[in-house]
């Protein structure tokens, strides 16, 4: 079976034990998990678009829930993120490529007990007329960011997600950071940055961006983390500036992991505002 084929009754039966195990933090906390798990993986697996290649995940998983659930998303801040870190994780172990992060969101059923779910295609209007880049497309050479003056996070794919939320690709710790905060988008050859409606807003070179490609030198600003945006030209990690004057607030707020997969044991981080409009078509 091609990698990039729709699942077989046997691979979805794998895929839900893998699941469990993989993310079983973020079922315990869940009353008879079993169903709702059974109905994200057939909600993802269902709605995701396999052709062409790579497969294309839904981005916004509505959760319709009666109790037990809805009370045990009510009581426990923070447990829709997590379960969209563990949709993330199923995404990746079919080969899908996300859009934007997966986000939950939970509403009352219409009946007491009922359980219904439903995956969508959205993305956020900035992204909007930006295509997808091939997973094979040819990157900038040796592009990287260099965090606060201090920090480099090597461009090794060509879409790479920004925020808050553990599952980020670039995580940014800092709470003035929204949990899906921007993108980068490779681009005719060069890297697009895509604010995706932050509460704390993204800056190129001191002006207020929805979207624009990016160049060597470039200073941006997520919600005040400072970065730039530079190529080498030389052996890795050569002439890199040395760090300036410490900003003692951002460097102990800023908390910075280069995050390719979600691992056993992921956890949410609640905490900070909620982020605007993010995700919302």
């Amino acid at each position: 079976m091609s990698i990039h084929q729709k699942p077989t009754a046997a691979r979805m039966e794998y895929l839900q034990r893998v699941l469990a195990y993989q993310t079983s933090q973020v079922w315990r906390k869940i009353p008879q998990e079993e169903p709702l798990r059974q109905r994200l993986v057939e909600a993802l697996i269902e709605q995701t678009q396999w052709e062409p290649t790579p497969p294309i995940a839904p981005t916004l998983f509505v959760l319709h829930l009666g109790d037990p659930w809805l009370q045990a998303f009510r009581e426990q801040r923070g447990l829709a993120d997590e379960v969209a870190q563990a949709i993330h994780w199923l995404g990746q172990e079919i080969k899908g490529v996300f859009p934007m992060l997966p986000k939950v969101e939970v509403q009352p059923a219409s009946r007491g007990n009922a359980l219904d779910i439903q995956a969508l295609h959205r993305e956020h209007e900035n992204l909007r007329g930006i295509p997808l880049p091939p997973p094979d497309m040819s990157l900038p050479r040796r592009a990287y960011l260099l965090i606060e003056g201090t920090q480099v996070f090597p461009l090794l794919k060509p879409l790479i997600h920004i925020g808050r939320r553990p599952d980020n690709d670039l995580v940014l710790g800092d709470p003035r950071v929204s949990r899906r905060h921007a993108q980068l988008r490779l681009f005719r050859g060069n890297y697009m940055l895509i604010d995706l409606g932050s509460t704390g807003g993204t800056q190129v070179n001191g002006n207020p961006i929805q979207r624009a490609v990016i160049y060597p030198g470039d200073r941006i600003s997520f919600a005040g983390v400072e970065v730039t945006y530079s190529q080498r030209s030389t052996r890795p990690l050569s002439g890199i500036p040395s760090p300036g004057p410490k900003d003692t607030q951002g460097s102990q707020s800023t908390l910075l992991i280069r995050r390719t997969k979600i691992t056993k044991g992921l956890t949410g981080q609640p905490g900070g505002k909620e982020d605007g409009q993010e995700g919302q078509a």
